[in-house]
């Protein structure tokens, strides 16, 4: 796994400027200090109800391509807590899956690696490079191409949401789909330094008006799900792009 002087290495590569990486080092850093006890923290913003429904959603998503072999991405997949359990649930479809898992964070991507996934270091507004650049800097055959694509409770992290969706495409098999869950539009400013989160979610409408101006099929709804933060709940929305 990549060290924090390699990751400074990785970002030229991809063109950033060093305002950019300097933003993207200290996002790295929060979030390798959340490393050890990540899956902790998502329990604690989520109950079982709420984190079973979030992998059930994006099971049966992938069970309508009625592939007995799926390939699927997550991308700024973290310690792999989702990654993991729908790994489970696809297996006890009989379902084989081939997953691999992107993030930005060397510690996640330590997490992930002791949880059996394939990762790769990597930014989500650029995956096909992140990829590209990863296989040659570690002499690795990644794919560059996947079934599904998916992200849980990360969109509303990244800085440039449009830059990402088109990302994803770039690596999405044709026929393939990609699916996020993420946070819905929130009124609580408040908590969005302290979560370093770069936007307080996105309305559906909002998502429709990101995602149509990259893919044709588009479907976005409201999930009978929601995270707490303190005393506020914050609701989430499943979108799939085809």
């Amino acid at each position: 796994m990549p060290t924090l002087s390699e990751v400074e290495i990785f970002f030229e590569k991809l063109g950033y400027d060093k305002l950019v990486i300097n933003e993207l080092i200290e996002q790295i850093k929060h979030f390798e200090e959340e490393a050890p006890s990540r899956d902790e923290i998502v329990k604690s913003y989520l109950n079982d109800k709420c984190i079973n429904v979030m992998v059930e959603e994006i099971v049966s998503e992938i069970i309508e391509l009625d592939k007995k072999e799926i390939s699927f991405l997550d991308v700024a997949a973290g310690s792999g807590f989702f990654t993991e359990k729908i790994i489970k649930s696809l297996n006890e479809k009989n379902i084989i899956s081939l997953p691999h898992a992107l993030d930005l964070t060397p510690s996640m991507l330590n997490r992930l690696k002791k949880r059996n996934i394939e990762a790769i270091w990597g930014v989500a507004e650029k995956i096909k490079e992140s990829i590209r650049i990863s296989n040659e800097y570690y002499k690795d055959k990644k794919p560059e191409k996947f079934d599904i694509i998916i992200s849980t409770l990360a969109f509303h992290h990244f800085l440039e949401p449009e830059k990402v969706l088109k990302s994803m495409k770039q690596v999405l098999k044709k026929n393939g789909k990609v699916i996020i869950i993420d946070i819905l539009k929130h009124e609580h400013v408040e908590i969005l330094d302290d979560l370093k989160d770069t936007h307080p979610g996105f309305s559906l409408g909002e998502i429709k008006n990101i995602s149509k101006k990259v893919f044709d099929d588009v479907k976005i709804n409201p999930l009978e799900a929601y995270c707490v933060v303190g005393d506020k709940k914050i609701y989430l929305y499943k979108a799939v792009f085809i």
